[in-house]
């Protein structure tokens, strides 16, 4: 279900900094995380966990949680 949607998610995030100026907070990278997880895809997802700008907070905390309690 997920699997279609990782590289618009991906796409639309750089789009945020990259053409609007927006850089993307725990909320969204909390997101990407969950779709990401959702889809199975672990390398990208920890990908985006080395390279977030952000600190890692209660939100992307828990989308890691949720994705590890599905896919064990």
């Amino acid at each position: 279900m997920h699997a279609g949607l990782v590289e618009d998610g991906l796409r639309l995030l750089e789009s945020m900094t990259g053409v609007n100026g927006i850089f993307p907070d725990q909320e969204h990278f909390a997101r990407l995380i969950d779709l990401l997880g959702q889809a199975r895809h672990f390398d990208k997802l920890m990908g985006q966990l080395e390279n977030m700008h952000c600190k890692i907070n209660e939100q992307i905390w828990n989308a890691l949680i949720s994705v590890c309690g599905i896919h064990g």
